[in-house]
């Protein structure tokens, strides 16, 4: 169905833009359509220039554009234009970073390298990089030590703001090793206390040019290089123009985000929260997974890769038909499809993971962060409850239910330990240690792959990549026994499965890896093959329902409705 009116049009627009794709009619659901929390935050930060406002839970109960459209506000409220600086407290993820102590923690990036086959304009990139490094004030940051404590300061304009190389490679038939070489030196060349933590190098080949560029995470996230590259093809289309560099307007700037996370840290609305954590650290055992030999020696250069992918069929099929049957996200698929891999590979039932999210969920009423670059990433600990595993259905219910049942995506967790004063925190022993990480990345097609550049093939040195932390500082101390990303690229779901080779066989984490891909296609063949939509509490405001609960409700409901003969079909709700 077409647009009924402007903002109706409005929205039809940011969600072809995001979602990329041509035909969106209002009665669309935008998780059908592929959309997922990651690409939710990117459509609040368009209606943002639109000066409208959207709230991403808000999307997950609506997510069809006539539904929606009475839940988005007017937002006359602006952030401040100006030229953030001064000292900034550390946020909860970068407090964990500097409490890991890893050897070297200067060198912990996340980098990208870009492609343009009619090569990058030098003049235009420094103009371009100027721009959005003064625009996006949390890549001027540095950390200096102060009686014993880490001190964040956000630097102003003065001084070096992002280190620019050029490399002429086009007489030199080995490029891909310079560019790898070179690339490993600059990530090495970062200096937390000195800046500036963004160092770009351009290399000039026969077939067009390359642009790499490393941050240091302390900095920035998966949603902020989608911010980067966004604001990047927009800058360096209007110099090429001729145009004013003008980027969408800022959003909530990291330094107000960190003070009113402090503020919220200690208030009494937040304090209720802390009860969910309480129970579930005195109610969780850490459970220990196998392992092929014990081992003290965690070591980057001992880190093994294994993966798996979804062929583009099947990750259609995940993205679009699944979440039909359960109303589910593609996160409560792919962590039961882990659960049940978990439970056949380490024959656990209950097993704690420590889950990777984007952080940027609504809790501060007033702030507005969608379109802010930073390090906003929470984690929190995850109870994968395999205990119905004999009944496939049931399970992925839930999964959603105690995914739902997690207070605003688990970041209080992370708040709570390092932000919260000591004498409001009731003691809480923060004993849970997961030894696995999961963390799904969104899909990275569409973000990259502008009329400008596309994502450069080569290597790029020793880096976290964009995918996520990868274990461990690259000299670094791993901290997780394995760590799982998924992501989509080239319109396939790809997950990979790190491991330290001193403590497992490649053989052991392709079983694993096997099992996950076996499990996770069977839960999309159910799904898929259901009929009808099963709805779960967490559709409905009542939260404290339990699942039994509610099918018996369903049930009776059923039976009043239709003869006994018909009883099987109880769940066309």
């Amino acid at each position: 169905m077409a647009p009924r009116n402007e903002i109706e049009e409005t929205l039809v627009t940011i969600w072809q833009d995001v979602l990329g794709i041509e035909k969106i009619g209002i009665k669309d659901n935008f998780y059908a359509l592929g959309g997922d929390s990651i690409k939710a935050i990117q459509v609040a930060a368009r209606l943002h220039s639109y000066q409208l406002k959207l709230e991403t839970k808000d999307l997950l109960k609506y997510p069809t554009i006539d539904q929606l459209v009475h839940y988005i506000k007017d937002s006359k409220r602006r952030s401040e234009q100006g030229i953030v600086e001064g000292e900034i407290g550390l946020t909860p993820i970068q407090h964990w970073f500097f409490e890991q102590q890893f050897t070297n923690m200067h060198h912990w990036n996340q980098s990208y390298m870009l492609y343009r086959p009619n090569g990058f304009d030098k003049e235009i990139l420094l103009r371009v990089f100027n721009k959005i490094v003064e625009h996006h004030d949390a890549l001027r940051m540095i950390y200096k030590h102060h009686n014993g404590k880490i001190v964040q300061i956000n630097r102003g304009l003065e001084g070096t703001l992002f280190d620019f190389y050029t490399f002429d490679l086009t007489a030199n038939d080995n490029e891909q090793q310079v560019i790898c070489e070179e690339s490993a030196r600059l990530q090495n060349s970062i200096n937390l206390e000195v800046g500036p933590l963004v160092k770009i190098a351009l290399f000039h080949t026969q077939n067009g040019d390359h642009l790499f560029m490393a941050i240091h995470h302390l900095v920035v996230d998966g949603i902020s290089w989608r911010i980067l590259f966004e604001d990047l093809a927009t800058a360096y289309e209007q110099a090429m123009h001729q145009q004013t560099i003008a980027l969408p307007e800022k959003t909530d700037s990291f330094k107000d985000w960190s003070i009113e996370l402090e503020k919220y840290a200690n208030s009494e609305l937040f304090l209720e929260e802390a009860e969910y954590w309480h129970h579930l650290n005195y109610y969780t055992d850490n459970v220990q997974i196998k392992k092929d030999y014990v081992t003290m020696n965690n070591k980057q250069k001992n880190i093994r890769y294994v993966g798996m992918e979804l062929t583009i069929e099947e990750t259609e099929k995940l993205l679009k038909n699944v979440n039909k049957a359960y109303r589910t996200e593609i996160n409560d698929i792919l962590l039961t499809a882990l659960g049940f891999a978990l439970k056949e590979w380490a024959d656990i039932d209950k097993i704690v993971i420590n889950l990777e999210g984007h952080g940027r969920e609504e809790i501060l009423e007033q702030m507005n962060i969608a379109r802010t670059v930073g390090w906003f990433t929470s984690q929190y600990p995850v109870v994968l409850d395999m205990q119905k595993s004999d009944d496939l259905s049931y399970q992925i219910k839930l999964m959603k239910e105690n995914l739902r049942r997690i207070p605003n995506k688990g970041i209080g967790y992370e708040i709570f330990k390092y932000l919260t004063t000591e004498y409001l925190r009731p003691v809480l022993p923060f004993t849970l240690k997961p030894e696995i990480n999961f963390n799904y990345l969104g899909q990275f097609d569409t973000d990259v792959k502008t009329e400008l550049f596309t994502r450069s093939p080569y290597s790029m040195g020793n880096s976290l990549g964009p995918d996520g932390k990868n274990n461990l500082g690259p000299e670094g101390e791993s901290y997780f026994v394995l760590n799982i990303n998924g992501f989509i690229e080239e319109g396939k779901l790809h997950i990979t499965f790190s491991y330290n080779e001193q403590q497992y066989k490649e053989d052991t984490i392709q079983q694993l890896s096997r099992s996950y891909k076996q499990h996770l296609l069977a839960i999309i063949e159910h799904c898929v093959q259901k009929e009808d939509t099963e709805l779960t509490p967490s559709d409905f405001s009542f939260k404290e329902l339990e699942l039994e609960e509610m099918d018996d409700i369903f049930d009776l409901l059923a039976d009043s409705l239709t003869d006994d003969d018909d009883k099987h079909h109880h769940h066309h709700h």
